[in-house]
């Protein structure tokens, strides 16, 4: 019996039954398969997808049923069935039953476990969020002509990436000043925007563009991106510099400055966002008028919740092999387990269990595509540790 080597510790791929009912074979020798008694077999899987009419059988055209042992990133212990017409790891055309069990065996007690009954699903939907973590992901808004950018976290760290995204800490502190500069290829614009993302707010979100009314004189107006904005209170190099949705600043010097906008939501919501410019001795300031800017999403940081341990998870794999499961669709939520009983020893002399269940409803696909399983009934095997 060949071992599958993979790259997690502790994981294997073990073919294990061509079976019949009252006859048990350890060899996984597809070339040379025994000649089988006559009999009903022992696992299989009936029903439809998609419409398509299923009716596998372990020991008939050259399906075979495997069990593997493997550990997630959680390290949970996945107790997992697999009927396929090919041993390799690499599944095609094959189904997937898997349990996750405790990493520690001695507390796993598979007659309750594996209990006749209605099982949770293991599902995308059972993430739960870390607590004071935050996941921003940044774009720019009009990255069509930049030649570079460089962003400025507020937390001292830096990326040249083109969106990038970086998990913030709220037990650090609450507000984070995030800086985007760009350099415009076309016309040689350099950009220095600046949102502040803060956590202890709503989420309400603005930006303003700075456009030159005359020498030495500039003008903005501020436009909300969520919320309702009510009105703007507006700063040049920290100094008040009047209210109202549109700023005007008038006489600046040359040299660089800093204009801001504090944004009042109706909500109570206050939401900052300043941009650099450089005025040269002329009164002008084209080198740092393009006004680039970038938006974000805040989602909370998310682990698995290790409450998950004790569910199902049951995979298709098709021609190509592409996975359809119930992990991706949180709208279902149960395995219906109709039998559980000990079956034979594995060629490992490991201990297997033996389940019959039955599945109606969607698999879904990573990007999203969904097959509708009806019926489903299937007889197939796990390892035990």
């Amino acid at each position: 019996m060949p071992t599958i080597s993979t790259n997690r510790k502790h994981s294997f791929l073990l073919a294990f039954v061509l079976a019949f009912s009252g006859l048990f074979f350890h060899s996984c020798e597809k070339n040379n398969m025994p000649t089988l008694a006559s009999g009903t077999p022992v696992f299989g899987l009936t029903g439809e997808l998609d419409g398509e009419v299923l009716q596998l059988n372990a020991g008939l055209e050259e399906w075979f049923m495997f069990t593997r042992l493997t550990h997630d990133s959680t390290m949970a212990t996945i107790l997992e069935g697999i009927l396929a017409q090919d041993t390799t790891e690499s599944l095609k055309n094959a189904w997937s039953l898997k349990y996750r069990a405790p990493q520690n065996s001695s507390v796993f007690n598979a007659d309750s476990a594996l209990a006749v009954g209605l099982h949770s699903l293991f599902s995308i939907a059972g993430e739960k969020p870390i607590k004071n973590l935050f996941k921003v992901k940044f774009k720019m808004t009009d990255s069509a002509n930049i030649s570079n950018q460089t962003w400025n976290f507020g937390n001292g760290t830096f990326s040249t990436a083109f969106s990038p995204s970086i998990v913030y800490n709220t037990d650090i502190q609450l507000q984070y000043p995030v800086r985007l500069t760009t350099l415009n290829s076309s016309n040689l614009c350099l950009t220095n925007v600046t949102h502040y993302i803060d956590f202890s707010q709503s989420d309400c979100q603005g930006s303003f563009e700075i456009h030159q009314g005359s020498t030495f004189s500039f003008y903005s107006t501020c436009v909300a991106r969520t919320g309702n904005l009510n009105t703007v209170n507006w700063l040049v190099d920290g100094m008040p510099s009047g209210s109202g949705i549109s700023g005007n600043f008038v006489n600046l010097s040359p040299g660089s400055h800093e204009i801001c906008s504090e944004q009042i939501y109706a909500d109570g919501c206050t939401y900052v966002s300043c941009r650099n410019l450089v005025v040269d001795s002329l009164g002008y300031a084209t080198g740092t008028l393009c006004n680039n800017d970038f938006t974000y999403d805040i989602a909370p940081e998310m682990t698995f919740d290790p409450n998950q341990l004790g569910t199902f998870q049951l995979s298709y794999f098709d021609y190509s092999g592409k996975e359809f499961t119930t992990f991706f669709n949180p709208t279902t939520s149960t395995l219906n387990i109709l039998a559980s009983s000990t079956y034979e020893k594995d060629a490992f002399g490991r201990n297997t269990r033996q389940l019959e269940f039955e599945y109606s409803g969607p698999l879904q696909s990573a990007d999203g595509q969904i097959k509708m399983a009806t019926n489903l009934r299937g007889n197939m095997a796990i390892v035990l540790e």
